[in-house]
């Protein structure tokens, strides 16, 4: 820092504290500008957002993947011990 930083910074400082304001005070403030600013972008979220079409896009999704992982299984094992022959033959086509 340079002398003149340090010297704005001293004078701030003292500024600060003859108005009744040090670290514990200014830490508070903010914690409450944070905490209210985010308590704002939650209620824009939940009502610009629909939730309950979210929440369903997602339960959709986990029911379709746990029923394909459950038919496939359910599949392999069927056919796993199931016997199967195929036959294939020409076609011949007649002119």
């Amino acid at each position: 820092m340079t002398v003149e930083q340090i010297e704005l910074r001293k004078i701030l400082t003292q500024m600060l504290a003859d108005n009744g304001i040090n670290r514990e005070t200014i830490v508070d403030f903010v914690k409450g500008i944070v905490d209210e600013k985010v308590d704002r972008a939650v209620e824009r979220m939940m009502h610009e957002k629909d939730m309950d079409s979210l929440i369903n896009s997602h339960v959709k999704t986990s029911i379709r993947r746990a029923l394909r992982e459950e038919v496939s299984d359910k599949v392999r094992r069927t056919l796993g011990s199931a016997s199967i022959s195929i036959e294939c033959h020409e076609r011949i086509k007649e002119q």
